[in-house]
Protein backbone atom coordinates (compact mmCIF):
# COMPACT_ATOMS: atom_id res chain seq x y z
CA UNK A 1 0.00 0.00 0.00
CA UNK A 2 1.39 3.53 -1.10
CA UNK A 3 2.29 5.47 1.74
CA UNK A 4 -0.21 8.79 0.63
CA UNK A 5 1.30 11.39 2.92
CA UNK A 6 4.44 10.58 2.15
CA UNK A 7 4.10 10.27 -1.70
CA UNK A 8 2.32 14.23 -1.48
CA UNK A 9 5.35 15.23 0.66
CA UNK A 10 7.72 14.04 -1.77
CA UNK A 11 6.55 15.80 -4.78
CA UNK A 12 8.17 18.72 -3.94
CA UNK A 13 12.00 18.90 -3.82
CA UNK A 14 12.67 22.08 -2.96
CA UNK A 15 12.66 24.21 0.84
CA UNK A 16 8.91 23.77 0.45
CA UNK A 17 9.54 20.07 1.64
CA UNK A 18 11.09 20.76 4.77
CA UNK A 19 8.29 23.54 5.73
CA UNK A 20 5.75 20.65 5.10
CA UNK A 21 7.20 18.02 7.05
CA UNK A 22 7.19 20.34 9.78
CA UNK A 23 3.90 21.37 9.82
CA UNK A 24 2.97 17.59 8.79
CA UNK A 25 5.04 15.99 12.20
CA UNK A 26 2.85 19.07 13.74
CA UNK A 27 -0.30 17.49 12.72
CA UNK A 28 0.75 13.94 13.65
CA UNK A 29 1.76 14.95 17.42
CA UNK A 30 -1.75 15.99 17.82
CA UNK A 31 -3.56 13.45 15.81
CA UNK A 32 -1.33 10.18 15.80
CA UNK A 33 -4.22 8.03 15.13
CA UNK A 34 -5.39 9.60 12.52
CA UNK A 35 -4.63 8.35 8.95
CA UNK A 36 -3.94 10.70 6.05
CA UNK A 37 -6.06 11.38 2.59
CA UNK A 38 -5.81 13.09 -0.62
CA UNK A 39 -9.11 15.30 -0.50
CA UNK A 40 -9.30 17.57 -2.87
CA UNK A 41 -5.90 17.69 -3.82
CA UNK A 42 -4.92 18.15 -0.19
CA UNK A 43 -2.88 16.49 2.12
CA UNK A 44 -5.78 15.88 5.01
CA UNK A 45 -6.32 14.77 8.37
CA UNK A 46 -9.89 14.15 9.35
CA UNK A 47 -11.67 12.48 12.31
CA UNK A 48 -14.67 11.35 10.11
CA UNK A 49 -15.83 11.41 6.55
CA UNK A 50 -17.77 14.40 7.56
CA UNK A 51 -16.62 17.99 6.41
CA UNK A 52 -16.75 19.82 9.67
CA UNK A 53 -13.63 18.01 11.36
CA UNK A 54 -10.43 18.44 9.45
CA UNK A 55 -7.03 20.33 8.84
CA UNK A 56 -5.30 20.30 5.75
CA UNK A 57 -1.76 20.96 4.03
CA UNK A 58 -0.94 21.58 0.48
CA UNK A 59 1.54 22.99 -1.42
CA UNK A 60 1.49 26.76 -3.07
CA UNK A 61 4.28 28.80 -5.28
CA UNK A 62 6.57 29.85 -2.17
CA UNK A 63 5.08 27.74 0.71
CA UNK A 64 2.49 25.63 2.83
CA UNK A 65 -0.85 26.46 3.55
CA UNK A 66 -2.24 24.99 6.55
CA UNK A 67 -6.28 24.42 6.34
CA UNK A 68 -8.84 24.86 8.55
CA UNK A 69 -12.64 24.25 8.73
CA UNK A 70 -13.36 28.10 8.83
CA UNK A 71 -13.75 30.24 11.77
CA UNK A 72 -11.06 28.04 13.97
CA UNK A 73 -8.22 30.15 12.46
CA UNK A 74 -10.21 33.16 13.82
CA UNK A 75 -8.26 33.40 17.17
CA UNK A 76 -4.87 32.13 15.71
CA UNK A 77 -5.15 34.82 13.00
CA UNK A 78 -5.73 37.54 16.44
CA UNK A 79 -2.70 36.19 18.26
CA UNK A 80 -0.08 35.99 15.29
CA UNK A 81 -1.42 38.74 12.47
CA UNK A 82 2.31 38.08 10.91
CA UNK A 83 0.99 35.52 9.94
CA UNK A 84 -0.31 36.15 6.22
CA UNK A 85 -4.11 34.64 6.21
CA UNK A 86 -6.93 33.64 4.19
CA UNK A 87 -10.63 32.45 5.20
CA UNK A 88 -9.89 29.31 6.91
CA UNK A 89 -6.12 29.08 6.07
CA UNK A 90 -2.35 29.83 7.25
CA UNK A 91 0.23 30.71 4.67
CA UNK A 92 3.38 29.96 5.68
CA UNK A 93 7.28 30.69 4.09
CA UNK A 94 10.18 28.52 4.17
CA UNK A 95 12.21 30.18 6.96
CA UNK A 96 9.08 31.19 9.00
CA UNK A 97 9.00 30.86 12.76
CA UNK A 98 5.94 28.55 13.66
CA UNK A 99 4.39 29.10 16.88
CA UNK A 100 3.70 25.48 17.55
CA UNK A 101 2.06 25.55 20.76
CA UNK A 102 -0.74 27.47 19.09
CA UNK A 103 -0.52 25.39 16.13
CA UNK A 104 -1.33 22.17 17.82
CA UNK A 105 -4.47 23.87 19.22
CA UNK A 106 -5.82 25.19 16.40
CA UNK A 107 -5.43 21.92 15.07
CA UNK A 108 -6.87 20.73 17.97
CA UNK A 109 -10.28 22.41 17.73
CA UNK A 110 -10.30 22.14 13.96
CA UNK A 111 -10.25 18.38 14.74
CA UNK A 112 -12.83 18.17 17.23
CA UNK A 113 -14.83 21.04 16.25
CA UNK A 114 -14.46 23.15 19.49
CA UNK A 115 -15.39 26.87 19.14
CA UNK A 116 -13.92 28.53 22.44
CA UNK A 117 -10.56 27.89 23.56
CA UNK A 118 -8.86 28.40 26.77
Amino acid sequence: MPNISQDYIDSVQDDRRSLMLHLNAIIQQVYPILEPVIWYGLLTYRKSKGWRNWVALGYRKDGVTLYTNGSHADQFKTRHPEVQTGKGSLRFKPGDTLPVDDLKLLIRNSIEDVKETS
